[in-house]
């Protein structure tokens, strides 16, 4: 498979369409779909591929997944594999691949997976920054482990983590069945709206 994708990556296709095309008939179609599951199972990491990748561990997930807080760029299934090795790396570099890009829309961002990791790594190391936990911040006198400050910082953290889940979009939403591998090109709905705006 790996060579069907070397040899299609020789006869690239340009496709032009005119912006007209694109305004009058894509776009109203595509913003009236809700997101697709595989969409929303990047997002919110619960996806059998973001998960592949999450399981290689570390270095793996940086060398094929890049993040940012308002892209996700993954390898493309469609090249008939999915890359996660040292030798694929540097194959990719040779050949080239194919990656897709999603934007995150600002009404997401605080619900991606990448993000709330990042989080959840500082968050026993840093000081609450939330105006919930202002007050309970300046009683902070070199709390240790069961000092009532940090119980109250630990307390404080869950009740804005329970009030976050109670309004997210994409919380709750297990996409893991969803299919992945190059052979799929249908994708089922979501129950989640695109937002209005911005576009």
């Amino acid at each position: 498979q790996k060579a069907a994708l070397q040899l299609h990556l020789q006869d690239p296709v340009n496709m032009v369409e005119s912006p007209e095309a694109y305004e009058a008939i894509l776009k109203p179609f595509y913003m009236s779909c809700p997101l697709s599951n595989f969409t929303v199972g990047e997002f919110n990491g619960s996806s059998s591929l973001i998960k592949f990748y999450r399981q290689l561990g570390e270095q793996s997930l940086k060398r094929f997944v890049l993040t940012t807080p308002d892209f996700i760029v993954l390898p493309d299934p469609k090249m008939g594999f999915q890359p996660h090795t040292e030798d694929d790396g540097t194959a990719l570099r040779k050949y080239g691949g194919y990656f897709n890009a999603y934007w995150v829309h600002p009404s997401f961002r605080s619900e991606v997976w990448w993000l709330r990791v990042a989080l959840d790594a500082t968050a026993t190391l840093a000081t609450p920054a939330t105006e919930e936990c202002s007050k309970a911040s300046a009683a902070v006198v070199a709390p240790g482990a069961g000092h009532p400050a940090e119980l109250a910082f630990r307390a404080c953290r869950e009740a804005i983590r329970k009030r976050d889940e109670a309004t997210a979009l994409l919380g709750g939403h297990d996409c893991s069945t969803e299919p992945w591998h190059q052979s799929s090109f249908m994708h089922t709905w979501s129950s989640i709206p695109k937002p209005n705006s911005p576009r």
